[in-house]
């Protein structure tokens, strides 16, 4: 049977705090296969002496490692296997597991939607049973709110992303949203919603939370170009180079923006795309579909100049080719029209 710390033989007790300090240990890894090593060592001990609070919070520090380093594909399986755990041992899991669970939902519906195997259906049905859970427990539905706003983004549907944006905004707040991840999430939908409104609240709200400095720097730089402040928005960007290595920069902020700001310096634009041969060698053979923007950018710059313009039109194609993928995943043309207007407009 289950054990809980309530009931724990005496026999176990070294087990438990072994692996209690197994997975304090790996709290305090950075992000990393090894990370996500020592938590499944622990979760695999935990399972085998049928400890489930220990086997759930093992599965939520590999998923959080997953998510954090984008491997999108394992960081899906990890929530799935935490939801099937929620619900086995609900019974033996501390009070509270269960909002902690149903709340990582939103790490989850980002991962997927940069995955376009994973189908619009999925997507909506995953909402709508962490929808039915929330209200199950009486718990905030901002996240729910939140995932809704992200589908509403990924499709191009601005109606519906400022309607569940607002109802986000009107929404108790719950425990897990701290208010710098909440600032991110705002500064990435009103960027699509309105740039004057990004701007603005980026000097008045997001700045304040240094870790994020490098993603809300670039993001400031292109709600400044998209206002026709190219000049200030070149500046931003200058600053974002000064202030980070391209390996930071690549960690959080969004590259595609960044070398589309820096096009009037192009040797400073080509010197960031050589950072990331993994994104930009051979045509982009070895990106992944969650760069079709930063492809994009950097087709910009290569096909700028005729000694470089195959090298462009090898990334253009490709990211065209991704954006066809995310686009008959979500029933829209988004992200190829982005494409032809925002990037490719004179080609």
């Amino acid at each position: 049977m289950p054990y809980t710390y309530e009931d724990l033989p005496e026999h176990l007790v070294d087990a438990v705090n072994d692996i209690t300090e197994r997975l304090r240990v790996a709290k305090e890894m950075d992000y990393s296969p090894q990370m996500e090593a020592e938590a499944e060592a622990a979760y695999d001990e935990a399972a085998a002496i049928n400890f489930p609070q220990l086997m759930v919070i093992a599965a939520m520090i590999r998923f959080a490692s997953e998510f954090e380093r984008s491997e999108y594909r394992a960081g899906v399986a990890s929530y799935v296997r935490l939801l099937k755990l929620n619900r086995q041992y609900a019974d033996y899991l501390e009070e509270g597991i269960d909002t902690t669970v149903h709340t990582l939902v939103i790490f989850t519906i980002s991962a997927m939607l940069q995955l376009p195997e994973a189908s619009l259906a999925q997507l909506t049905g995953l909402i709508d049973q962490l929808e039915r859970a929330h209200r199950d427990t009486g718990a905030s539905l901002g996240p729910i709110y939140i995932c809704r706003a992200q589908v509403a983004a990924e499709r191009g549907d601005l109606p519906e992303l400022r309607d569940w944006h607002e109802r986000w905004q009107s929404a108790e707040r719950g425990e897990l949203l701290d208010p710098e991840f909440e600032a991110r999430l705002n500064v990435e939908f009103y960027g699509q919603l309105d740039p004057a409104r990004e701007l603005e609240y980026i000097d008045t709200v997001a700045w304040q939370f240094e870790d994020s400095a490098a993603y809300t720097g670039v993001e400031r730089a292109m709600a400044l170009q998209r206002l026709g402040r190219a000049d200030e928005a070149l500046a931003q960007a200058h600053e974002m180079l000064a202030a980070f290595s391209p390996e930071e920069l690549a960690e959080t902020a969004d590259i595609s923006y960044l070398l589309r700001v820096l096009e009037p310096d192009r040797a400073a634009a080509l010197e960031l795309m050589a950072a990331y041969p993994e994104v930009f060698a051979d045509g982009g053979a070895n990106s992944d579909a969650n760069d079709l923007f930063t492809l994009a950018s950097g087709a910009r710059l290569l096909l700028a100049d005729p000694a470089t313009a195959a090298e462009g039109a090898a990334l253009r194609e490709r990211a065209f080719e991704y954006a066809a993928a995310y686009d008959a995943r979500n029933g829209t043309a988004y992200h190829s029209d982005r494409l032809r207007t925002e990037w490719f407009e004179d080609s």
